[in-house]
């Protein structure tokens, strides 16, 4: 009999999961033997690394996501709009230097984050991978910053579909472009 059955069944979950002789139980001693020997542990430990890398993975892969951006609240964006349109121009400007000079964001992330300095072929492929997202089709003909519309309403569709968006919203609803530098 598996958990499902034995709940199905009225097992108590707080005594009957503890047994010995239940599923999680059996599940118990088999993991513990598994790590009581050292190869069979590491393997455990590969596929348990193999498959939640995957997981994540897969994830990443199957949610569209819209691009870089910016959030802030609706009461930020009101009182500090002009706050908001220097840290916009300041952020796209850092970008485009360190899309120009990937070695200036990889100096300056290493003195902020010393640690990073440890494995810099690591940070430095990640830095690369990180500019390759800020730059597409319609930043090359709009420049840094600008907005994939259709994204947007392809993210907001996908969480719709989820049932994670409770209301109805429209682009408009999350999205202010209207703050970037003249010409974006």
């Amino acid at each position: 009999m598996d958990l499902v059955e034995g709940l199905q069944e009225g097992q108590d979950t707080d005594k009957d999961a503890r047994s010995e002789h239940s599923p999680l139980g059996r599940l118990r001693r088999w993991r513990e033997h598994v790590r009581s020997r050292r190869t069979t542990r590491h393997v455990y430990q590969a596929v348990i690394g193999l498959l939640g890398g995957s997981i994540v993975l897969g994830g990443l892969l199957l949610v569209p996501l819209p691009g870089p951006g910016l959030i802030a609240g609706v009461d930020t964006l009101e009182e500090n709009p002009d706050a908001i349109q220097a840290f916009i121009a300041a952020t796209l400007r850092a970008m485009e230097e360190i899309s120009d000079n990937p070695e200036v964001g990889l100096e300056a992330a290493i003195t902020a984050v010393p640690e990073l300095g440890n494995d810099q072929e690591t940070q430095r492929a990640i830095l690369e991978a990180t500019i390759d997202t800020w730059r597409g089709p319609l930043q090359a003909e709009r420049g840094l910053g600008a907005v994939d519309r259709d994204g947007w309403q392809t993210s907001i569709a996908f969480l719709e579909d989820l049932g994670l968006v409770p209301n109805p919203i429209t682009i408009e609803d999350v999205l202010r472009d209207d703050l970037l530098p003249a010409g974006d």
